[in-house]
């Protein structure tokens, strides 16, 4: 057998309608010289050739994208918190939206709860010295 050097890896198994995203966007501004691209989700329409996906992106751009680019992603992946979750294919992506209803449920609950009241910290730091002086006045410790 032989010892080409190159590992031999599986292709990425992409289908029609399934969730992908890719660094394909505009240009971003960092901290750093080097040029990032910003990061778009999208769709698979179909496929278009060997390794080449035509994607329908978020933003309503439909691009021709080779897999190596595409990232498969969940089924619940970038979706705004308001717009509803779509009908799950399988079993994986029934499990996936299960786990997503939930931490909607609990972002619901969490918005629904009153802010905490406003402490003023000088009150804070002068409480916090009774409390220490009376421990250190306090001969029973």
């Amino acid at each position: 057998m032989e010892d080409s050097g190159r590992r031999a890896t599986a292709n990425k198994r992409l289908h029609a309608n399934q969730r992908v995203s890719g660094a394909l966007g505009d240009y971003m501004e960092g901290p750093t010289k080097r040029r990032r691209r910003l990061r778009l989700f999208g769709t698979i329409v179909s496929a278009v050739g060997e390794r080449k996906y035509l994607v329908r992106f978020d933003d309503g751009t439909e691009k021709e994208c080779p897999s190596a680019i595409l990232r498969v992603e969940k089924v619940v992946a970038s979706l705004p918190p308001d717009m509803p979750l779509p009908a799950a294919s399988n079993p994986i992506e029934a499990a996936e939206l299960q786990d997503a209803a939930e931490e909607v449920v609990d972002q619901e609950e969490e918005e629904a709860l009153p802010p905490a009241p406003e402490v003023d910290e000088a009150e804070v730091a002068a409480e916090e010295e009774a409390e220490e002086v009376e421990a250190a006045s306090d001969p029973q410790q």
